[in-house]
């Protein structure tokens, strides 16, 4: 062990090891000559003794509902204003001139290295055309602060969106405009930000985010339905099944299975930060009409991540062992993985290229547990992900067989009243701790089409779409100058007007025209028999109220 690197070492073992103990507040941090002393000199000891039975699983009471915090229509924080009064456009633009119709509206978000904020085009006429076609680009970026802006260019997480936009997949926020280094005319230190992105343009989610919609719930105590929840986890498999194999998985028309069209990558995205906070809500009734379209967003963390061969680690074991570890704290606290935060990796034999043994480093799992951790999150209303300090081994069958192993989340079995036994079981494998034992997407997928129809027959009500809404804005007061009105309140006022007489033609046509029942369609196999008593095994879609027992090819015969 080169002893320049062990003052690192030292700090990584503590850091993971507090990460892992019951009480971290009372963990008593090891030296360095105590970490010298066993540091990957011997092999993992499997653990004696009886599996851990984890803690008792608990029902969590939301209590009473209590009113929404409305935002305020303008955010009157200093360094907020600045952000947004700034025109960060110009790249979007092909004429320069248009470049003042670039709004800064709302500020979205922000973490340690990045700002988010809205911006409209605020052309008079709505008819205009809005260069790139968007009139709200969401506009994240660098802040001018950081130290090493090179450690944190936005130009990885750009290459992962192009690359990802070729799916054509709208469960995954979609870069709008390929960016550019920093441009001549920003002020900023010299040397540091040479031909680093600092912006990126993307798509708008207008409902705000998964997280954002789980805290509103949590406030209202009104949990999720069953058939809310298939449809969200549907949602979240659609997207990684696009960083897993560069393309959403499709039914097979025959067998039903699902399969992918087309391989576009030997090597998967990981994400590595998958949370409510990263999944954006999209209201695309087009492709969802009764729940909003997740979409999964900040890929600042994501990695392209090939599957480890015995060759390369033996030509080259530092190297490789570096690329593994140095993915470990990529993410947030409290939604690392097991791959991530294990301690076989302070031990020789971590890695055995074993997958009934191995999960240091086996990323290829990871974002199956990043979804597991939604989901629960979403079953038991909780503001937290699964306990990483409480692994179980369970004693009751999940999908109708004996566990594989040891798992995360002892209280989802107190919620079998609220939801059905095959949703509870498919989160609780997600968060399997061996990365092999958690199932395969398109495992996933066929269970959640099924659950989700089950639920459907069962109760054909959904949530209304107000309880996906987030709370109206207090209106600004804007009060008019003494001079009179400036352009700018006056363009405001006629867009209002504009967009005032718009709704009233819409809303009168609306009366006008009668309202449509909507339609459930349901799968159905057709009921045909032949000669020899077998059934036509042909699945075809219809609705209940005029549900066919047929498909087209023996319909009428």
């Amino acid at each position: 062990m080169a002893a320049p690197n062990i003052t690192r070492i030292t700090a990584d073992v503590n850091f993971w090891a507090r990460y892992r103990y019951p009480d971290p507040e009372n963990y008593i941090p090891l030296d360095e000559q105590q970490v010298q002393a066993f540091y990957r000199l011997q092999n993992y000891p499997q653990p004696a003794g009886p599996a851990p039975q984890g803690a008792a699983s608990e029902y969590h009471e939301l209590g009473p509902g209590q009113p929404l915090d409305r935002p305020l229509a303008r955010d009157d924080n200093i360094v907020r204003r600045a952000f947004l009064d700034r025109n960060p456009m110009p790249q979007m633009q092909g004429d320069l001139m248009q470049t003042p119709l670039w709004q800064g509206k709302k500020f979205l978000g922000e973490g340690f290295s990045a700002r988010v904020g809205l911006w409209e085009y605020s052309d008079p006429d709505p008819y205009a055309d809005v260069p790139g076609g968007f009139r709200q680009i969401a506009v994240k970026e660098l802040k001018t602060t950081l130290r090493n802006p090179y450690a944190y260019d936005l130009r990885g997480e750009a290459d992962i969106l192009t690359k990802l936009r070729q799916s054509g997949s709208p469960h995954i926020v979609h870069l709008l405009h390929n960016p550019g280094p920093v441009e001549a005319h920003e002020i900023l230190p010299p040397g540091r930000w040479d031909n680093v992105v600092r912006r990126i343009f993307l798509e708008y989610c207008s409902l705000g985010s998964l997280h954002d919609l789980l805290q509103r719930r949590i406030k209202l105590a009104v949990p999720f339905s069953e058939l809310t929840i298939w449809r969200l986890f549907d949602c979240l498999l659609d997207g990684i099944s696009v960083l897993d194999y560069g393309n959403e998985l499709v039914p097979d028309g025959v067998t039903n299975e699902f399969y992918i069209p087309q391989l576009r990558s030997e090597k998967e995205i990981v994400h590595f930060d998958l949370k409510p906070a990263n999944i954006l809500l999209a209201d695309k009734r087009s492709i969802h009409p009764v729940h909003p379209l997740c979409k999964i967003s900040d890929f600042g963390h994501a990695s392209e991540i090939g599957q480890p061969q015995w060759e390369r680690l033996e030509q080259r074991p530092q190297e490789w062992l570096d690329y593994y570890e140095s993915k470990r704290k990529w993410g947030t606290e409290g939604y690392f993985a097991p791959e991530q935060f294990t301690e076989r990796w302070d031990y020789d034999d971590w890695r055995q290229l074993r997958p009934d043994v191995d999960i240091a480093g086996v990323y290829q799992s990871t974002n199956i547990w990043g979804v597991g951790c939604i989901m629960y999150q979403l079953i038991t209303m909780s503001r937290r992900p699964p306990n990483h300090r409480d692994p179980f081994m369970p004693q009751y069958n999940l999908r109708g067989r004996p566990a594989l192993g040891i798992t995360y989340g002892t209280d989802l079995p107190a919620y079998e009243l609220q939801y059905s036994k095959l949703l509870l079981d498919l989160v609780q494998e997600c968060l399997y701790e061996l990365p092999s034992n958690r199932p395969s997407i398109s495992e996933l997928k066929e269970n959640v089409v099924f659950g989700s129809e089950t639920a459907l027959s069962a109760n054909p009500d959904t949530e209304p779409w107000v309880d996906f809404l987030p709370a109206e804005p207090v209106p600004s007061f804007n009060p008019i100058p003494p001079g009179g009105p400036t352009q700018a309140q006056k363009t405001a006022r006629r867009q209002a007007q504009r967009a005032g007489r718009k709704r009233a033609r819409e809303d009168e046509a609306q009366q006008v025209q009668p309202k449509r029942r909507r339609r459930i369609a349901i799968r159905q196999r057709c009921r045909y028999l032949y000669d020899d008593d077998t059934q036509c095994k042909r699945i075809f879609k219809t609705t209940v109220e005029g549900m066919d027992i047929y498909c087209t090819e023996h319909r009428g015969g």
